[in-house]
């Protein structure tokens, strides 16, 4: 678990050749899931800029279930994505049709850039899941367009690549229309960089986990483009969101100069300082060289703040797109950060923690004016409040998600209780009274136990969940006002606390003993810890608001711990292993990965778009979500993360806690 400003109010790898239309041997999969529906006919148009792009090869493609794509991520047949049209496209478009060396079948545009898929292709009834048929994510296989080569105006170009996710399958109609762009391209490429290695292989482990991450990236291009219009939007369709559109026409135009160009070799896509030489897929020289702008567009989502200025300077006056960013200074990175408002009141709720569900909502409480907010996938609002000094709710701070996402755990800090909420029928009960004293952290265990961080009388409990009958209380071992607690995987893993008032870890067993170490943490780090998480190899990270970011052996594992960086607050990992903290310091969100080398630039990403970052957690898409308790406002950073397990007590209870779903 992770606390943070609470501290100071307590003191295509893929190659296209358009002759003969062939794809590389680890091409996509021919065939659709197991079990199919009737289909619908699919219409649209094709545009590279302002220019419709002639004779362009459109494929209908599905993510695969086998195993994952993205960053570092080498192409392979188990990552490949599945292709789902079917040899009745060359009986039904004789014209505009046809199937290439490995199988794949595709629709060309016309004159006008126009293009018609039939229905030859099934919607699967349900995902291929672990050998097995799941049912209860029956209908929701998303699908997207994936269009390559054709004449955008300046003569055929076989690196003009886009992307435009559809959705749900079987929510496809007959009025589905598209309109595929660089905007489209950039939404897509940005929402599913968490799955996708490049345009042809975005895959998933197949997981009940996993197939909810990559629906929600998959629906997260709603909240950025307008798939009818080919629009970047400015504000998401719930209404509650900002969206950076003038970021994404900037972004599209950067495609938009290598698509309207002569071809992969020209200047603006082959050239020193191209689009493609410099959208490598490590983000740096020596990396692999995509061959089509779609897939260009991914590795700028995995690498945001890689050559930034570079890129800006690309389109050098032309703009196929208005409205995007102005001036001669690059930005500071590539995020594509939404921000939710978080209360209807302009004084502000001061969110702090926030914790993730296995649906991929987004919980966090308002300390100041305790309501409890769930934020969807597509950050849509709901709330459950109860007035100011109800028994309930009490300046809550901390919350935690239990590992069946039915209860969600808000910790009260200037009172005596811990509140349970059940999900299912919204009410508040129990209250946990037992021992408790200025609770300001609350975490579950493998085994579904509730640990207390009781700041007021510096000791933690462990309490049944349930029932809030003490099961053991911690204290000693160097525990000094606790303020942040993470627990080791298993159903007895040890328990870590973070101390305020010392500067020091301590570290229980399960029982709730002293943990005698090797190599005993304590005095060997900044002041005023901050947050704690613990990552799959079971190291302890802890970030203090003395401008330090601490890693920890493993309890039990011989060891001195080591200080990274100058970086302090907020901390989770996500399914690479990589640190990812709320700066307060420099009003940025960092990225370490796990050996400690900082992967998000000098000034850290998102840089001063927001006021004091706060509590921060990782969804399973991959999106990175953070608070302020400055200002009423929730932000959302798109696939800029690794998907990880999620809630954290599902991954401590299966021992699958930071890795991916």
């Amino acid at each position: 678990m992770r606390r943070s400003a609470l501290a100071l109010a307590l003191a295509l790898s893929v190659t296209l050749i358009l002759t003969g239309c062939s794809l590389s041997s680890t091409a996509p999969s021919s065939g659709p899931f197991a079990g199919s529906t009737s289909s619908v006919a699919i219409q649209g148009v094709v545009h590279g800029g302002q220019q419709p792009v002639v004779g362009t090869h459109i494929y209908l493609f599905a993510p695969n279930t086998t195993g994952y794509g993205g960053s570092g991520i080498a192409a392979s047949a188990t990552n490949a994505s599945l292709s789902l049209l079917n040899s009745g496209v060359t009986t039904h478009n004789p014209s505009n049709s046809g199937v290439d060396v490995n199988g794949n079948y595709y629709v060309t545009t016309d004159a006008n850039g126009n293009f018609s898929i039939s229905s030859d292709y099934s919607c699967s009834t349900g995902y291929t899941q672990s050998g097995a048929t799941s049912t209860a994510l029956a209908g929701t296989q998303p699908v997207y367009l994936y269009a390559v080569g054709g004449n955008p105006g300046a003569g055929a170009n076989s690196a003009a690549g886009f992307l435009a996710s559809l959705g749900p399958c079987s929510g496809l109609s007959s009025s589905t229309t598209v309109f595929m762009n660089e905007v489209t391209t950039i939404a897509m490429a940005y929402a599913v960089a968490g799955f996708a290695t490049d345009a042809t292989h975005i895959s998933s482990s197949g997981t009940a986990l996993a197939l909810t991450g990559i629906s929600n990236a998959f629906a997260n291009t709603t909240n950025l483009v307008s798939l009818t219009t080919g629009n970047a939007l400015a504000t998401t369709p719930g209404g509650n969101g900002t969206v950076p559109q003038a970021e994404l026409y900037t972004l599209a135009n950067i495609l938009a100069i290598c698509i309207n160009s002569t071809g992969p070799t020209s200047a603006q896509c082959g050239g020193a300082g191209g689009l493609l030489t410099t959208a490598t897929s490590t983000g740096a020289v020596g990396g692999t060289v995509p061959t089509d702008t779609a897939t260009a567009a991914i590795n700028i989502a995995h690498y945001p703040g890689a050559n930034v200025g570079t890129l800006y300077s690309i389109p050098n006056g032309t703009y196929a797109f208005g409205g995007g960013l102005t001036g001669s200074a690059p930005p500071n990175d590539f995020t594509v950060l939404l921000s939710f408002t978080s209360t209807s009141s302009s004084s502000g709720s001061q969110p702090h923690s926030i914790a993730i569900d296995a649906s991929g909502n987004a919980w966090y409480i308002g300390s100041t004016d305790s309501v409890l907010s769930k934020f969807s996938p597509l950050g849509t609002r709901s709330t459950f409040s109860v007035s100011v000094g109800d028994s309930a709710f009490s300046s809550p701070v901390a919350v935690a998600v239990d590992a069946s996402s039915s209860n969600v755990l808000v910790a009260n800090s200037m009172g005596t209780t811990v509140t349970d909420f059940n999900v299912s029928s919204s009410t508040t009960s129990p209250i946990y009274t037992s021992g408790i004293s200025k609770p300001v952290d609350v975490a579950f265990d493998g085994s579904g136990n509730v640990w207390v961080a009781n700041n007021g009388s510096s000791n933690v409990l462990k309490l049944a969940a349930g029932t809030g009958s003490v099961l053991a209380t911690a204290t000693g071992n160097g525990l000094s006002k606790p303020i942040a607690i993470a627990i080791e995987p298993g159903t007895s893993g040890n328990v870590w606390v973070a101390n305020f008032g010392a500067s020091n870890a301590s570290v229980f067993t399960n029982a709730g003993a002293p943990f005698a170490e090797p190599a005993v943490p304590g005095g060997t780090f900044a002041p005023d810890p901050a947050s704690i998480a613990i990552d799959s190899n079971g190291y302890a990270w802890i970030a203090t608001q003395g401008n330090e970011v601490v890693k920890f052996p493993s309890a039990g594992t011989a060891g001195s711990p080591f200080t990274i960086g100058s970086f302090d607050d907020g901390i989770a990992i996500d399914g690479a292993g990589d640190s990812w903290i709320s700066d307060q310091d420099s009003l940025a969100i960092q990225e370490l990965n796990n050996s400690g080398t900082t992967l998000s630039g000098t000034n850290g990403f998102a840089n001063s778009n927001f006021i004091n970052p706060d509590g921060i957690a990782i969804d399973g898409s991959g999106d990175v979500w953070f608070s302020t308790p400055v200002i009423p406002v929730v932000y959302e950073l798109i696939g800029a993360a690794v998907p990880v397990v999620t809630p954290i007590a599902y991954g401590v209870a299966n021992s699958s806690l930071g890795t991916r779903p």
